[in-house]
């Protein structure tokens, strides 16, 4: 029986009335934002398929399910699919069936073992040098974008997808223009909310300055799909000879941190900046990243188009 309370408040109230459907997004989606939603939840679709095709039954007890979801797993590393998409179908599961997430030993020990098999081959940081250089040669290409956004990336740590997505509406100058605010909606980190970064560098806030004013109000400042991305950073530095199979737009987030935590000593500042969660995972990108900046080798008529592209980049850009 409902409360008495409950019956007093409700009286003469027409229970007759039509109830309007509510346009708020359901609670069980709050807190995740929606492409990593409709990640977790094809991985969850293609796992249910997999069942029927197999003719599996949704076990009745945690054990008996572990044990399937363990054996997909399994399933998965032998058909050599990416070991992402495992870590997906957990993350949903603990998403939308929280029980599992204390429920699954089996199924997560495997996946950490699937895990401890991938070599992880982490972007190659690149040197301040190389970033100003091919900035300036982006420049005499007239790709201003580039110009503009690889310098970015570098001291702000960006991540790709934080590249890609900017528009103007989300950069704000200071009145002297010396400074800017870059909101960046919807990070890893960040979840549904957004997060903040500064941009203090002289040049950089000039070349911001300069490509906002030839984009509209909404419009996005890479010139190019997002998918070109990592296309033109590697054809940049191609015209200077050098290629690397871990070159990625990642090489400037990595590159960016190492630098910063070399010229300031203070990984807890890095990680802050660069908006790590946990001071480890900075240190992760850090790690041995110096050592590898060796991997920069270019000849002597290359090492020259370099510093003729900062020249560029620095005069252009100078107050």
């Amino acid at each position: 029986m409902p409360p008495r309370a409950f019956i007093t408040m409700t009286k003469g109230v027409k229970q007759n009335r039509p109830v309007r459907a509510s346009k708020k997004l359901s609670l069980k989606y709050r807190g995740i934002v929606q492409k990593t939603r409709k990640r977790y939840e094809a991985q969850l679709k293609i796992f249910f398929k997999y069942l029927s095709a197999y003719g599996h039954k949704i076990p009745k007890s945690w054990r008996k399910f572990d044990r399937v979801v363990a054996e997909y797993i399994d399933y998965m590393f032998q058909e050599e699919t990416p070991v992402a998409y495992a870590g997906d179908l957990l993350s949903g599961l603990a998403r939308w069936v929280p029980g599992s997430r204390s429920n699954l030993p089996t199924a997560r020990l495997w996946f950490r073992n699937w895990l401890r098999e991938v070599i992880r081959q982490r972007a190659l940081p690149m040197p301040l040098f190389v970033l100003n250089g091919i900035a300036g040669l982006a420049l005499a290409m007239e790709r201003l974008d580039l110009a503009a956004l690889l310098p970015l990336a570098f001291v702000c740590m960006l991540r790709t997808s934080e590249i890609y997505s900017l528009r103007k509406s989300d950069v704000a100058f200071s009145p002297s223009r010396g400074s800017a605010i870059i909101a960046l909606r919807q990070t890893k980190t960040s979840g549904p909310n957004t997060e903040e970064c500064v941009l203090h560098d002289p040049y950089v806030v000039k070349a911001l300055t300069q490509l906002c004013e030839k984009r509209t109000t909404d419009q996005l400042l890479y010139s190019r799909p997002a998918k070109f991305l990592s296309e033109d950073l590697k054809w940049l530095c191609k015209l200077v000879g050098f290629s690397h199979s871990r070159l990625t737009p990642y090489s400037l987030r990595r590159g960016g941190a190492t630098w910063h935590m070399h010229t300031f000593g203070s990984l807890s500042t890095t990680a802050l900046l660069g908006r790590w969660r946990q001071e480890r995972t900075a240190k992760i990108y850090i790690d041995g990243a110096a050592a590898e900046w060796a991997s920069w080798q270019f000849s002597e008529e290359a090492q020259k188009m370099l510093q003729r592209g900062t020249k560029i980049f620095k005069r252009k850009f100078a107050r």
